[in-house]
């Protein structure tokens, strides 16, 4: 059964389907944690409930709102406005990893895009008492990296592109952002960061 999702004026509540009770202690924690923080580019709880017998049942986060087109006005996104919003959001990432949160579920139909980039659906990050800070910081920024690279693959589908084209695109990509140690000091190296994302991806 998939957990129930319920929108209501500016909220969005998660109800975890009974096949997935009791929730594991290291994502109750994390969620803890999470609803202590204010984040605006990373959705985080704002109210966790608990059924008659002490079970953690849901939790309660804002609603970000999405763009109709939401993968067109993405890859129109210029270089320099897509790092400025990744900053920001790695600097959340941060935050969170300094709080030993391990960011999971993150893939392209996990954010909204409307202008700005946001990740949502916590529902499954988990709290690390034993990995290190900087691993996780390590696995939490390789998440971002592989969300710009499945946004981009997901982006580009509806565009006129052979699938072998866009799959040997992608994975050449994926490949030379991989060397990087971060989705943003890859950005960082393009020359013209006045172009869009895809004129970037396309024609390079």
């Amino acid at each position: 059964m998939k957990d129930t999702v319920i929108i209501n004026n500016n909220f969005v509540e998660k109800l975890f389907s009974k096949g997935r009770l009791p929730i594991s202690s290291k994502i109750e924690r994390a969620h803890i944690i999470l609803s202590s923080l204010n984040l605006k580019y990373i959705q985080t709880p704002t109210k966790l409930y608990y059924n008659s017998s002490k079970l953690y049942i849901k939790y309660k986060a804002p609603f970000f709102d999405d763009s109709s087109k939401k993968y067109e006005d993405f890859l129109l996104t210029k270089i320099k406005l897509l790092i400025q919003n990744l900053k920001e959001l790695e600097k959340e990432i941060d935050i969170i990893s300094e709080n030993r949160i391990l960011m999971r579920d993150v893939y392209s139909k996990n954010i909204t895009f409307d202008k700005i980039l946001r990740i949502i659906d916590p529902g499954s990050y988990t709290y690390e008492e034993k990995r290190t800070i900087e691993k996780i910081k390590i696995f939490n920024y390789e998440k971002l990296r592989l969300l710009i690279i499945s946004l981009i693959y997901d982006s580009l589908k509806s565009k006129s592109i052979n699938e072998q084209d866009l799959s040997y695109l992608v994975i050449k990509l994926n490949s030379e952002t991989r060397k990087c140690s971060s989705i943003i000091n890859y950005l960082e190296d393009i020359d013209n960061k006045e172009q869009t994302l895809e004129n970037y991806v396309l024609r390079r």
